[in-house]
């Protein structure tokens, strides 16, 4: 019989310590063929510091809440049950401008926090 490991994404991303480059706890929930699955929970009227990656594209997935996207120059509402896809070298911010916790999934290249990670001052 087939083993299934069935976690739950709050928990996980109550286990993982903040990370201070980008100011919320980046759950790892899943990695395979150099692809890396993590969630995240941004407090109400926060965001994510502007970042980008120059390798590989990265795919966020709004699973609760809504705000703003910002990616280079552009920004774009986002709320439940949204996905797009954030291109490599595009500087981009997630920032939750509501009075509730914004829970997301992202996909990214698992070098984009081992290295492929730049901050940007905006």
């Amino acid at each position: 019989m087939m083993q299934i490991n069935i976690r739950n994404i709050l928990v996980e991303i109550e286990k993982t310590p903040l990370d201070p480059a980008v100011g919320i706890r980046l759950a790892l929930l899943w990695e395979e063929s150099g692809k890396t699955y993590y969630g995240s929970l941004i407090t109400p009227n926060k965001s994510i510091t502007p970042h980008y990656h120059n390798e590989g594209d990265e795919l966020y997935f709004i699973i609760k809440g809504h705000g703003i996207m910002r990616i280079d120059e552009q920004e774009f509402s986002v709320s439940d049950g949204d996905f797009f896809i954030v291109p490599a070298k595009a500087v981009h911010q997630l920032i939750n401008t509501s009075d509730e916790e914004m829970l997301a999934v992202f996909a990214c290249d698992k070098e984009h926090l081992q290295g492929d990670r730049f901050i940007v001052e905006l």
